[in-house]
């Protein structure tokens, strides 16, 4: 797989920006890597590939719907109806991009992520979109969990009680800014570092198990084979023991 090269997809999308309104989503496909078949069956209105049902919208499934404005559309009204059809969820459609080729609202539904800018302006934006690409992914940013957030509210009331019961000059309440912030990232190194002997365990736990199976087949299949070839000694063996008593 080619590296992803940015240069490369700004500069497509700074002349997909500039050319017809019409070609438009089809350009902005191709630069972000979307095969020039699957763009081809698009521009023809192959219904296999294009999962919109709205005449001029574009939709590809689990990756973007694409809605051009219609004249008597309000761009924000627009917008909130694009997502709210049942084929984004139907067809698990990660991005949502509505415009007026003026202004650009997009949606990331993977991320809960949301974005206005102006449409000459994919320049400082083409970012949100890289997960098109197949090669980037943005960063989660996960809820604390609760056991931080009652460590904070703590070390909050802690400080609050320290200032209350001395008098801090100004350098003072610094050092004690920066007492607490050290003290709540040691806590933090900690939790992870505990966080990763969980799952090396696990993991080790895991590839235990694995082992455990394969040697219980092994040795399974081993006896099965072990008994199979006693039956069939036995087996022959009974033609000469019949042999053996007519002659004796």
């Amino acid at each position: 797989m080619a590296a992803l090269n940015q240069a490369k997809i700004i500069s497509a999308l700074e002349q997909a920006a500039a050319g017809k309104k019409g070609d438009f989503i089809f350009s902005f496909l191709q630069a972000y890597g979307t095969p020039k078949s699957t763009v081809k069956r698009l521009q023809i209105g192959d219904k296999q590939r294009n999962v919109a049902r709205i005449a001029g919208d574009i939709a590809i499934a689990q990756k973007i719907y694409f809605h051009p404005l219609q004249k008597g559309e309000v761009l924000q009204k627009a917008f909130d109806s694009i997502l709210a059809l049942p084929v984004i969820s139907h067809h698990k459609i990660r991005f949502v991009m509505v415009t007026d080729f003026s202004t650009v609202l997009a949606y990331d539904g993977k991320v809960e992520d949301y974005t206005e800018f102006d449409f000459d302006d994919f320049k400082t934006n083409f970012e949100f979109f890289l997960p098109l690409t197949g090669q980037y992914e943005k960063a989660i940013a996960y809820a604390e969990h609760p056991a931080d957030v009652k460590a904070c509210e703590k070390m909050g009331r802690l400080y609050d009680c320290i200032r209350a019961i001395n008098h801090y000059e100004q350098n003072d309440l610094h050092a004690l800014n920066v007492f607490l912030m050290q003290n709540r990232l040691e806590n933090t190194v900690t939790n992870l570092n505990i966080q990763a002997e969980n799952l090396q365990a696990a993991e080790s736990r895991i590839s235990d198990t694995d082992v455990a199976t394969e040697m219980t087949e092994f040795v399974s299949n081993q006896i099965k084979t072990q008994a199979a070839t006693a039956m069939l000694a036995q087996a022959n063996s009974l033609p000469r023991m019949g042999l053996q008593l007519l002659q004796g």
